[in-house]
């Protein structure tokens, strides 16, 4: 289309345009003489003679005001706007109370109306009686704490305008208002939070530097100013456009006085006439004047395209481009005086400029010269490429006649430029690199092949060599070891170009962020703000605070809570995180009803370095893991070799009846695999975009063995080939028997995938159910999760990418995020009845219990009857059937109770010592598994715990994260509970199982570093352990001015029958045994607040406490004992002293700490020397004994401790109390009220005139 096709165009369409306004014009003209006609002349009318004056009765028009109902979504305003309406139509009409309460009844509909009308007569027949009864019911229903939280986190969003803007936050400050009454400098508020939420920054600067000059500037002043900002920075710069169907109205005029309709049809016609004269002149103009150069003067020209697409050029009429960047010449036309600067190079002349300068558009290269193997040459140096190169060209010239045998292709290397595209070599060789006086001997360097024109097909000019950053960083590296951090004053570097000082200040930033590990803050990138819907998770982009380089992926650490701005409601999980173009996905997760807004620059997290697993590692939990086992399809299931030492011949005959009887519901290969129609898995999904990545790549090796196991998927039916657009990549893993497992990483559609609540079991819970069992037997599904079909839809969703296609799962695979629910939900539909009374289900581990062999056997048969309704098949190899004792889940549970498998044991014990927090947290984590297995867990690893919090720091994580080295933070204290650790769990006891049909008992003990309680019951005339718990005391509990001994003990029993043993305690008998005398009358004692809140919580429990002392309640007092970091100064005197009660010694006042025996103490103390009392001790039987044990650092194994008598045995047990001073051995003991510590001397029988019991 040419020039003058497009003016016609327009002007056919400004001709239909003038068609219609005069036709409308035509209409005008005769409305308003048929309303001249009509009106009697009342200047010319006379009564009797005399001429009567014209008099103008004005006629309110009617107000109408809109009905309410009472539902917003009817009404489309709220009560308050509707009482506004109402308000401003009876104003308009004098009327009765009376009248105005009928008037705003028949407006009523709905439940408003039925709110007024069951309301008293006295309110109804008032008016604002009536708007206080609307208001009382239908205003809002958020609280003020809700309105203030959305007052002050409302921003101005994308798209909305600063007048909608401030309508919201009056609306929002009106409700505040009509809520609370102590609410001062409204306007003030609602001035800075109207400031503080403009997305515009320029213009929150200008009103903050207006409030600054004037802080008593109200909110409507502010208001204008910003809408006045607004219209100066958005006049239209092009003509006025105009509509056919409407004319432009002043929206700012007032009407001065009374309007009759013939005004109104006057000042229509006159602004419609001046409309069609405007659009005339621009006809005429348009006409006359078409060159180019008025066209650029005037109004810009609209683009024009072709039919397919393609932008036409408005200079030369060419399809394929546009006017800025045509290449032809415009003639030679002069320049209208109106659009001449004042100058030359004015801002009207720049903006005429058909093209940018060059210096805007292209950058100075960093060329450098430099020497490969003794050759002088130019190189680019570039720190965005990881490799050094030469061109092809360039080694045939000056380095091929020296060094070309030393050349070796590099096949397994792929090289891609920054567009994607791959750049083809020769191969690979080291040459010796001398740059900035230094030699760097053999740097790899990649030989290119020459690029070509694709035109002229001749060799393009190029640098010769590329400097990456394996050359640049040797070179750094060399430098940085010689003048450290003076690098930058050496003189060869400071004469060297700034490109240098640049690439050796990315090598120093990449150097600290390897040896600490922290890239940097995550935080939301700049733009508008984003929004988080309510309940869903959003993935957010956001950019980190230095520069990630080659750095493919990182790990993100939320911050912790309370810090930050990040806004209620919103919830970031650690997460392992791709990087794209510096750029991270984050995701974040609406736990609220309402939805939030996140600012740009809010910090969201920190990113730390993530070594990434090599093939053979298995990569994560949510990848498919696929077993490659040979089978033989045409073996049966053979039954004949199948014992049980532990029945009775006949006993075994009947087991082997039974298996016989569901012969099929056991596999008979690898490739006979049930599939049930019960539950189908499905994938929804967050958005409807595909996952897509690239497969990686198989070593030639491997290539046999994978093609042939994704076949043996296919002939199955478990997967099939696919044409599907998603597509996720398998890896392979080396197990160490040799075979291959099949992995697919579904990382990326798990992100995107909604997530699926189901819950697992409870371990304690389940555990809890095999009181009285003595049988068990243990079923394992063959390839359990192949069992489950995919939903149709969703098996597009699951297709993985391989060397040799495509293809999607039949059934549900391994690595799904919401796989594990939708198991769970299978297996309790099928056995729910039957889940903790006869058997135990954890995915596809099912445990049948009994206490009876033909119990067990009904038992049994009933869930094989069931697998085979339900078409399961179970792994024949691993099911173990009629046994005493089998491992579950990482324990062992037989007819005795439920103890540790020795197998994970074994772990901990071969377990080496912790270097990092990654590892250190590794070893807590597998320890607390077990811990309730273990006496006094949190006081063995306290220490560890300690040096956790000590390495991250005060609420925040440490610079360099998890992979900080732990150094001298390891010390002895440490080495000892982790020692400690594993060989309390290599000797842990068998616990017991909980028997709901008889009684507890419950030991509690507190001291002033920790809490500890036992549980256990009397089984067959022996009191056994059902559970052990500790956990060491809070700040705000160490401080023994708010918690007294008797205090602690109370916090001890609270916390023990509540929170630690409440599923047990809760609706049974038992008794409560403590060494803290007062806590056994808390009955009758005086409580403060705080304890009468404790036992309240106490009262829904039916138990009796009973004083023991502390000799005999060992078990909880050794829980919640802990040794101190600093034992207390040696002693160097011992004075005699008298036994007196504990109440007594703690009011006495003296000038200097005393020594007060607690236990077994004696009328006098003989003052003894130090030298006496080693002696004596030295010469004490039992003492003596325990010295042997003391002095090589090791308490007694059971051997040791079988042959000693009962009162070394209670020596012993003080173990973590005993200090030796000076070859004297002392008892830590606590001197009331619980606030210091001392050092009592053990005794010897020569010296004891009490009880005949050890010191």
């Amino acid at each position: 289309m040419t020039d003058t096709e497009s003016l016609e165009d327009q002007v056919r369409s400004l001709t239909d345009l003038v068609k219609q306004l005069q036709a409308d014009n035509q209409r005008l003209r005769g409305g308003a003489s048929s309303v001249d006609r009509a009106e009697p002349s009342l200047a010319a009318a006379t009564v009797s003679g005399q001429t009567v004056t014209e008099r103008l009765v004005c006629v309110p028009r009617e107000r109408k005001c809109p009905r309410f109902s009472g539902k917003r979504s009817v009404d489309n305003m709220s009560v308050e706007d509707w009482i506004e309406e109402a308000r401003r139509s009876l104003s308009a009409r004098p009327a009765s109370l009376l009248e105005q309460a009928s008037f705003l009844y028949d407006l009523l509909d709905g439940e408003a109306k039925r709110e007024v009308k069951f309301s008293p007569s006295v309110d109804r027949n008032d008016p604002e009686k009536i708007f206080a009864i609307l208001k009382q019911n239908f205003r809002c229903s958020k609280s003020l704490n809700t309105l203030y939280r959305q007052f002050y986190h409302r921003r101005q969003q994308e798209g909305e305008s600063v007048r909608e803007y401030s309508h919201v936050l009056m609306e929002l400050m009106e409700q505040i208002k009509d809520r609370d009454d102590n609410l001062d400098n409204e306007d003030r508020v609602l001035r800075d939070q109207f400031v503080e939420g403009l997305r515009d920054d320029k213009l929150q600067g200008d009103l903050l530097d207006k409030i600054s000059a004037n802080s008593a500037l109200a909110f409507r002043k502010i208001r204008s100013e910003a809408l006045e900002w607004l219209n100066r920075r958005t006049q239209p710069a092009r003509a006025r456009a105009y509509s056919c169907n409407s004319y432009e109205a002043d929206t700012n005029a007032v009407t001065a006085g009374p309007t009759s309709e013939l005004t109104e049809l006057k000042e229509g016609f006159r602004k419609q006439q001046a409309q069609l004269d405007e659009i005339l002149n621009q006809l005429r103009q348009t006409r006359t004047d078409p060159s180019p150069s008025q066209r650029l003067s005037g109004q810009r020209p609209r683009p024009r395209y072709q039919a397919d697409g393609k932008p036409i050029c408005l200079r030369c009429n060419k399809a394929g481009h546009i006017a800025r960047i045509c290449r032809e010449a415009l003639p030679a036309e002069p320049v209208p005086a109106r659009h001449r600067g004042p100058t030359s190079g004015g801002r009207d002349e720049a903006e005429l400029t058909p093209f940018p300068s060059t210096s805007q558009l292209i950058g100075n290269c960093p060329i450098i010269d430099v020497r490969f193997g003794g050759v002088t040459t130019s190189c680019l140096l570039d720190t965005g490429s990881m490799v050094t190169t030469i061109t092809e060209s360039f080694f045939h010239q000056c380095i091929q006649p020296q060094i070309t045998e030393q050349m070796q292709p590099c096949d397994w290397l792929k090289l891609r430029a920054a567009n994607g595209l791959a750049i083809p070599y020769l191969g690979y060789l080291e040459l010796d690199l001398e740059v900035l006086g230094r030699v760097l001997p053999k740097i790899g360097v990649l030989v290119v092949k020459d690029s070509l024109d694709p035109i002229t097909k001749q060799q393009k000019k190029s640098v010769p060599g590329l400097l990456g950053m394996n050359a640049i960083r040797s070179c750094y590296q060399e430098l940085f070891q010689e003048h450290g951090q003076h690098l930058f004053q050496h003189p060869p570097v400071q004469a060297a170009s700034k490109v240098w000082k640049q690439a050796f200040s990315e090598c120093q930033s990449w150097e600290r962020i390897s040896n600490s590990g922290c890239i940097g803050q995550a935080a939301v990138q700049p733009g508008p703000s984003l929004r988080v819907p309510a309940g869903c998770l959003q993935f957010i982009p956001a950019t980190c605070s230095l520069a990630v380089g080659a750095i493919k992926s990182c790990l993100l650490e939320p911050l912790p809570y309370g810090e930050g701005r990040l806004p209620a409601n919103l919830l970031i999980s650690a997460a392992l995180l791709s990087i794209t173009q510096g750029r991270v996905q984050i995701p974040v997760v609406n736990v609220g009803t309402e939805d939030q807004w996140l600012q740009p620059r809010t910090v969201l997290g920190t990113l730390h370095i993530t070594d990434s697993p090599p093939q053979s590692d298995t990569e994560n939990d949510h990848m498919a893991f696929v077993q490659l086992i040979a089978a033989d399809n045409t073996t049966p299931v053979d039954f004949t070799g199948l014992q049980w030492p532990n029945l009775s011949p006949c006993e075994q005959q009947e087991v082997k009846t039974l298996l016989e009887k569901y012969r099929q519901v056991f596999s008979k290969h690898d490739g006979d695999i049930g599939c049930t129609t019960l539950v189908q898995h499905q994938i929804p999904l967050l958005d409807e975009a595909p996952v897509r990545q690239r497969y990686r790549r198989l070593p030639p090796s491997q290539f046999a063995v994978v093609k042939a196991h994704i076949q043996d998927l296919v002939d199955k039916g478990v997967a099939r080939p696919s044409c599907s657009p998603y597509a996720s990549p398998i890896v392979v893993v080396q197990k160490k028997d040799g075979t291959i497992r099949l992995c697919v990483d579904y990382r990326l559609l798990n992100s995107k995938t909604r997530k699926d609540a189901y819950p697992l079991p409870r371990i304690e819970e389940s555990l809890d159910a095999l009181t009285g069992a003595t049988l068990f037997s243990t079923l394992d599904l063959a390839s359990g999760y192949n069992q489950v079909p995919m939903a149709e839809k969703d098996k597009e969703k699951t297709a993985f990418c391989t060397p040799f296609g495509l293809f999607e799962f039949n059934r549900m695979p391994f690595g799904l995020c919401n796989a594990p629910g939708t198991f769970q939900r299978l297996m309790e539909r099928i056995f729910g009845d039957q889940s903790l009374n006869s058997l135990l289900l954890y995915l596809d581990d099912i445990v049948i219990f009994s206490s009876s062999f033909h119990q067990h056997l009904q038992r049994l048969e009933l869930v094989f009857k069931r697998l085979q309704d339900h078409n399961l098949k179970l792994k024949l190899e691993k099911c173990h059937l009629f046994q005493a004792k089998v491992k579950y889940l990482g324990h062992v549970i037989s007819a005795n109770g439920v103890a540790t498998d020795p197998d994970k044991i074994r772990t901990v014990l071969e377990w080496k010592r912790p270097n990092t927090l990654t590892e250190i947290r590794s070893f807590l984590g597998f320890a607390s598994y077990y811990r309730r297995f273990v006496e006094g867990f949190a006081r063995h690893a306290g220490p560890l715990h300690h040096l956790v919090a000590e390495a991250q720091g005060k609420g925040k994580r440490a610079v360099g994260g998890s992979h900080v080295q732990l150094g001298g933070r390891w010390d002895e204290r440490c080495e000892k509970a982790f020692q400690t650790l594993k060989k309390e769990l290599a000797t842990a006891p068998v616990l017991a199982y909980a028997d709901f049909s008889k009684s507890f008992v419950l030991e509690i003990d507190a001291s002033s570093q920790g809490l500890g309680a036992v549980l256990s019951q009397d089984v067959g005339g022996k009191r056994r352990p059902v559970a052990f718990a500790s956990r060491a005391l809070r700040p705000t509990e160490k401080n023994m001015n708010n918690y007294s001994s008797m205090k602690l003990e109370f916090l001890a029993l609270k916390w023990a029958v509540t929170e630690r043993f409440r599923e047990y305690l809760l609706g049974a008998k038992f008794v409560v045994y403590t060494d803290n005398n007062p806590l056994s009358h808390l009955q009758t004692a005086k409580l403060a607040a705080v304890e009468q809140r404790w036992a309240s919580q106490l009262a829904a429990f039916d138990f009796e406490i009973k004083y023991r002392p502390g000799s005999a309640n060992r078990n909880a007092d050794a829980l919640s004992r802990q040794t101190p970091e600093s034992p207390p100064q040696s002693i160097t005197v011992v004075s005699s002293g008298i036994t007196v009660p504990p109440e007594v010694a703690s009011n006495v006042r003296t000038r200097q700490p005393c020594l007060t025996a607690m236990t077994w103490a004696v009328d006098a103390i003989p003052v003894r020397q130090p030298s006496d009392l080693q002696g004596l001790q030295a010469k004490d039987p039992i003492i003596r004994s325990f010295l042997q044990y003391w002095r090589r650092a090791l308490p007694p194994n059971r051997e040791e401790r079988a042959r000693e008598s009962w009162e070394v045995l209670e020596l012993l047990r003080q173990w973590r109390r005993i200090r030796e001073r000076d070859g004297i051995l002392y008892r830590e003991v606590q001197l009331p009220p619980a606030r210091n510590l001392a050092l009592q001397v053990l005794l010897p029988k020569s010296l004891q005139r009490g009880p005949d019991r050890p010191a």
